[in-house]
């Protein structure tokens, strides 16, 4: 297959080269792509420095302002940064863009090149028509991975994921192709990028058919001594090896999905059904790349999270709980995503075993945030196993009773999926500022399903459709369909939020001397970008407790101190939230703070930022011209309220 692939590639680049291609043949690659980059736009509002982006941010900022920020908590006792080449290269764009144009520039490359890897790794492994359906589905599905829906694929910020993801992809694309130098150096750059994304694409490598297996075991045996040297070496230099109980209890109860035991219900559905479809593509599919991809990416998926479950949760050792091997998971969301297509075609070619497979994985996917698609993509795992080994035939009715048996159960799916989507679109509106048509679209298609039917119609009417005048009017309508959401688009991801509102917060720059720290905790990258200060204490800087005691113990006091304040914070961690009413944990929540009692508990904070009413006059509040977001804040001063 991969052979028949790279030959239809080079055929296709030769024509290109020779000029022989005609409008009418690339009509179909010009209607695929518009409707691909069309659900890209749809599934991908700009949501500009958030979530993990801001941590990275923030490290290239401090690279390019030492002075300013080093002391920063979340640096002071050692971070992520240590272990990337990410920061400079942001750092370098920073100061030729500034921090919010290089975030939305490294954002889109990222993204282009790993749909681009994500091209030439599905080509090496399926035909052309379900490269574009591989796609499309990995492009409209969020494709969550790990507990809480934090981590997913395709995120839409900045950080060096996405990069290391795009490398992994070409790096394996190489490999399977057997060009090895290649892929070594594209690993390598990964591995300097994200080594924790970099190693399950090793994993996958070594477990695929083309590793020979001599190859294999000596790779193997070479992953297990270095283990063994790198906890030998921390132990000989005093390095902790273990958690105490007391670094454990605070990582354990500020960051829960590090523990594969404290992950919820809906994590594990989503977990297992996505490693259940790998299942199913090693039964189902033909000897071939793409069925030795799925058997290593499901021994990639299982043995992090095997491996995570034992090292971490069982032995708490701080290493492995860094490494997080829980991640590898990722990589068997992308190959079961990208090759999912494929596996139902080939399914439904078999026979009504097959069939009925199809529809009940396909209803386990729609019911991939239930419990009871555990239940059901098991269904569908014996139905495979059926069709692919059952000899003795069964009656006809019993086919048409499996069959109608399994569509009744799809049915159910989709109109309970439809029922949520409304409901989800009533209770939780899209607000982002874009026209009420682009809104109402995101609305419906959060789950990814009405992006992804609509594509593979599409997908059937190009491949269906074959007279010029057919493949133009489809070329149109997606050019139509283009045209109209672009310019939202445009107008979204040119946002600056910092850039506009800088010079709003001049007077408080004034007034907050350099170097103090601001507890402004639901926004530290206002405290870094408007205040250019260092921020007291916020959620994304816990997430230093897990390269250091000293941070997990430093940040942990800073909570203790300011326990009331934060009790209406839900991204805080460690604060005792005591089991009360929903009615009274409101109140508790506009309940008015004292500026002076809070002051005398954090003797170390100086300056607050909030909207709160902390029964204290502010030292300075916003003119009128600033951003919505930001018109209700107030600067309070610990040293003013005692004076």
């Amino acid at each position: 297959m991969s052979h028949s692939n790279s030959t239809g590639l080079a055929s296709e680049i030769g024509a290109l080269a020779r000029g022989t291609w005609s409008i009418r043949s690339a009509l179909p690659a010009v209607a695929l792509l518009c409707a691909f980059v069309s659900i890209w736009i749809v599934q991908n509002p700009a949501f500009g420095l958030i979530h993990d982006s801001q941590i990275y941010a923030f490290q290239a900022l401090a690279r390019l302002h030492p002075d300013l920020y080093s002391q920063d908590i979340y640096l002071r006792y050692g971070s992520q940064d240590d272990y990337t080449i990410f920061s400079p290269l942001f750092a370098a764009a920073m100061h030729v863009l500034g921090v919010e144009n290089a975030a939305v520039a490294f954002t889109l490359l990222a993204q282009a090149m790993y749909f681009a890897a994500a091209a030439l790794l599905a080509r090496v492994l399926v035909p052309a028509r379900f490269v574009w359906l591989g796609l499309g589905l990995l492009c409209a599905l969020p494709c969550f991975y790990g507990a809480d829906n934090k981590f997913a694929l395709a995120e839409g910020f900045t950080t060096p994921r996405l990069f290391a993801e795009a490398f992994v992809m070409a790096g394996l694309a190489a490999f399977l192709t057997r060009r090895f130098w290649v892929a070594g150096s594209l690993g390598l750059i990964a591995l300097l990028l994200h080594p924790l994304m970099t190693v399950p694409g090793i994993v996958v490598a070594l477990c695929t058919s083309t590793t020979p297996p001599r190859v294999r075991a000596w790779a193997i045996s070479a992953g297990v001594l270095a283990g063994c040297a790198m906890l030998a070496w921390l132990a000989f230099h005093g390095t902790a090896l273990r958690f105490d109980d007391k670094w454990m209890r605070m990582l354990w109860t500020a960051l829960s999905y590090l523990w594969v035991s404290q992950w919820p219900a809906i994590s594990w559905s989503q977990t297992l059904v996505c490693m259940s479809t790998l299942a199913i593509g090693v039964l189902a599919l033909e000897r071939s790349h793409a069925r030795s991809l799925c058997r290593a990416a499901l021994i990639a998926g299982i043995g992090g999270i095997a491996l995570s479950y034992v090292a971490v949760d069982l032995l708490h050792m701080v290493l492995a709980l860094q490494v997080q091997p829980w991640r590898w998971a990722w990589i068997a969301v992308l190959i079961v995503t990208l090759l999912a297509p494929f596996i139902a075609h080939r399914l439904w070619s078999l026979n009504t075993f097959g069939r009925c497979a199809v529809l009940l994985l396909t209803a386990a996917w729609i019911w991939t945030n239930q419990k009871y698609a555990i239940g059901i993509v098991g269904l569908a795992l014996l139905a495979t196993i059926a069709a692919t080994r059952a000899t003795a035939p069964l009656p006809p009715k019993t086919h048409r009773l499996l069959f109608i048996g399994s569509a009744l159960v799809l049915v159910l799916a989709v109109v309970s999926h439809i029922a949520a989507l409304e409901l989800s679109a009533r209770t939780a509106p899209d607000i982002s500022m874009v026209p009420w048509m682009l809104r109402s679209i995101r609305a419906f298609s959060r789950s990814g399903a009405l992006p992804f039917i609509a594509f593979l119609l599409i997908c059937i009417a190009v491949y269906r459709f074959r007279t010029t005048t057919a493949q133009l009017s489809i070329a149109g309508v997606t050019l139509l369909a283009l045209a109209a959401v672009v310019p939202s688009s445009l107008h979204e991801w040119s946002m600056r939020w910092y850039d506009r509102d800088f010079d709003a917060f001049s007077e408080w720059r004034s007034i907050i001397p350099p170097r103090t720290e601001v507890l402004w905790f639901d926004s530290p990258l206002s405290v870094w970008l408007l205040l250019q200060r260092p921020s007291y204490l916020s959620g994304p800087q816990e997430a230093s407790a897990v390269f250091s005691h000293s941070a997990a113990v430093a940040l942990k006091g800073r909570v203790d101190k300011i326990q009331t304040y934060l009790y209406s914070e839900p991204g805080a961690a460690w604060v005792d939230r005591i089991e009360e009413s929903e009615s009274a944990r409101q109140a508790r929540a506009a309940a008015p703070l004292s500026l002076a009692k809070l002051c005398a508990e954090a003797p170390d904070l100086r300056f607050i930022v909030t909207e709160k009413n902390m029964l204290a006059e502010p030292v300075a509040a916003l003119p009128p011209t600033v951003s919505a977001p930001f018109r209700e804040l107030r600067l309070y001063r610990c040293d003013a309220s005692h004076g």
